[in-house]
């Protein structure tokens, strides 16, 4: 059997301080690829460093939704990390009101230039959303009507 773990955060040291144990466990266990995602710019560099060392891991990145008021002009930045070897995602983005419902205009509007580069790049999304399922939902059938985008 061959699994794809989907979504993990393998560039938290603190949750993960051995990856290549990680690795090894996951791929005992019929893991064979990973998705790491870098949801904070901290993060970015590890992520790519991780996709381009291990075979089996591919990475995502993006800005979580509860950082994005802190971090409002990530857009170029994003697009260039981007373009990093085996990158293959955007996010994890989306909506996440359970903590902040006050940023909701600021999730709102990064949700978009995380799908608007989705879209650019031809990259799937990968969507988080917590008390915002309707919204989420909104936003994503709204951007998709004005370009087309995949994601999970």
């Amino acid at each position: 059997m061959q699994m794809i773990d989907s979504h993990c955060h393998l560039a938290d040291k603190t949750t993960f301080p051995d990856i290549d144990a990680v690795l090894s466990t996951a791929a005992e266990n019929g893991v064979h690829t990973v998705l790491t995602i870098g949801c904070a710019q901290a993060d970015w560099l590890a992520v790519q460093q991780m996709a381009v060392k291990y075979a089996s891991v591919f990475g995502a990145l993006g800005i979580h939704p509860e950082e994005i008021e802190n971090t409002p002009d990530f857009q170029r930045e994003l697009e260039q990390a981007l373009s990093a070897p085996k990158i293959i995602g955007v996010g994890e983005t989306g909506l996440d009101f359970y903590y902040s419902p006050d940023t909701k205009s600021a999730q709102e509007r990064g949700f978009r230039q995380h799908l608007e580069l989705c879209a650019e790049l031809n990259k799937p999304v990968v969507v988080h959303t917590r008390e915002a399922e309707k919204e989420t939902v909104a936003v994503l059938q709204q951007a998709y009507k004005e370009r087309p985008f995949s994601g999970v």
